[in-house]
């Protein structure tokens, strides 16, 4: 990454922190123009997109990133939340099945707080391990 790019990529995320979406979407649209094969752009685009809860066009930006490079982690998670808050767990589990299939064993794939076996029912897709650890732990009396 060249550092014009990282430097817009930066200044991006500033103004998103700051709730600055016109600026912020600027920054990132130089930084797509910089780097045209880049999926965390688009990513990020996707991101400011769904911050402002303008969802299919976050999706749409989520979909290109995953066009430029199918195994993109944060696309991947982000396109299973977005899913899960638009009520189709069955496809929200398929995209958080694939980004942890893809890169099971880093730590920023394990499930969201947002995914757990109460909103996605049958279609939860937590890692094994972590499902043998939370049947095999000791609960409190009194919680259920």
């Amino acid at each position: 990454m060249t550092p014009r790019l990282q430097s817009a990529i930066d200044k991006g995320l500033e103004k998103l922190r700051k709730r600055e979406f016109d600026q912020a979407r600027k920054h990132f649209e130089k930084a797509g123009k910089m780097a045209l094969g880049n999926p965390d752009v688009q990513y990020l685009l996707g991101m400011l997109e769904y911050v402002q809860q303008h969802f299919e066009a976050a999706r749409g930006e989520f979909d290109l990133a995953l066009s430029i490079y199918p195994s993109h982690e944060r696309s991947l998670l982000a396109l299973g939340e977005l899913e899960l808050r638009q009520g189709d767990p069955a496809a929200a589990a398929q995209s958080l099945e694939k980004a942890y299939q893809v890169n099971g064993a880093r730590t920023s794939c394990l499930p969201m707080p947002t995914c757990n076996r109460r909103i996605l029912g049958r279609h939860c897709v937590t890692p094994r391990g972590l499902r043998k650890r939370q049947k095999s732990r000791v609960r409190p009396r009194g919680y259920s």
